[in-house]
């Protein structure tokens, strides 16, 4: 009997590991496990903001709030006048959209943007999206009482790109829904949740910390800011520039809003509202990319 060349080995098992780890690097994505009481890491360079939990996540909602709590007070509005917020469909690979609130606490520690995007890693290859933002900052305040004007600042808070390995890493999900007290709600304006779970039409999503707060018209109109003037009305400014997006392909952003102290606990806690099919509420706001609006 011969002797068996090592050599001969080495080749095919450093080969399997290679593609092992490919594989593996491929679907560092998870699904959302549950659409509350999640902790869910945001994809920046830097990690979040409010570093609470330590591993660079944040809580979504309480295991407490009832379906349809928190989607009241958060919007995405297409310019810094409208506070209510409205929805948007748009084929401009780049713009800008703002993030207010409206609701009776007055003011958000921090704005959260969702990106979620449907098709399959090999498509979305090429895929990059540049974010730029800029809001309020200030030292959190307890619940009850507002951010006076004299601590907060007006600043750029964010400058970064994110592309197909955010979405395929280990800071990327998977899901057909977003984050919500209500089950399945819909990530876009009138989208079929349980059709596109059912044709297996998956969304990639990632979070980004925008780093930046709202000033809200609760806020604005306490005893501080009096006469002063917020700037965009105190909502975070986001622009957007997105390249290698499939035609086939919907992008859609939705915001999330975090307090360090609040009625619902320490969180993220409110989202933008959106429609599902054959409801049509005013009330709802979002901002959707395609090529076939």
């Amino acid at each position: 009997m011969g002797k068996i060349r090592k050599s001969n080995m080495v080749i095919p098992i450093v080969f399997i590991c290679l593609i092992m780890a490919t594989i593996g690097s491929a679907t560092a994505y998870s699904s959302i496990s549950t659409n509350k009481n999640v902790n869910l890491v945001v994809a920046n360079d830097l990690g979040a903001r409010f570093n609470i939990n330590g591993d660079n996540t944040y809580n979504f909602f309480s295991a407490n709030q009832n379906p349809g709590q928190g989607l009241n007070a958060l919007h995405i509005a297409p310019d810094n006048t409208t506070s209510s917020g409205s929805v948007t469909s748009t084929n401009a690979l780049s713009g800008t959209f703002f993030m207010s609130d409206t609701g009776g606490r007055g003011w958000d520690d921090d704005g959260i943007l969702m990106i979620a995007v449907n098709g399959s890693m090999d498509d979305l290859s090429n895929l990059s999206i540049t974010i730029n933002a800029s809001g309020y900052v200030w030292n959190p305040v307890p619940t009850g009482s507002y951010p006076a004007y004299n601590s907060t600042t007006y600043v750029s808070t964010l400058n970064e790109t994110f592309d197909s390995s955010d979405f395929s890493g280990a800071n990327g999900y998977i899901s057909t829904w977003k984050p919500c007290p209500t089950a399945n709600y819909p990530l876009y304006e009138g989208q079929d949740v349980s059709q596109d779970t059912q044709n297996g039409n998956t969304f990639h999503i990632i979070f980004v910390d925008c780093k930046a707060g709202i000033i809200g018209t609760g806020t604005q109109s306490s005893s501080t800011w009096s006469g002063k003037t917020a700037v965009n009305n105190g909502m975070i400014n986001v622009t957007y520039a997105v390249s290698g997006l499939p035609q086939s392909s919907l992008l859609s952003f939705n915001d999330y809003a975090f307090c360090n102290s609040s009625n619902q606990g320490q969180g993220i806690r409110w989202t933008n509202s959106v429609n599902t099919p054959g409801n049509n509420s005013a009330s709802t706001s979002g901002w959707y990319i395609a090529s076939w609006f």
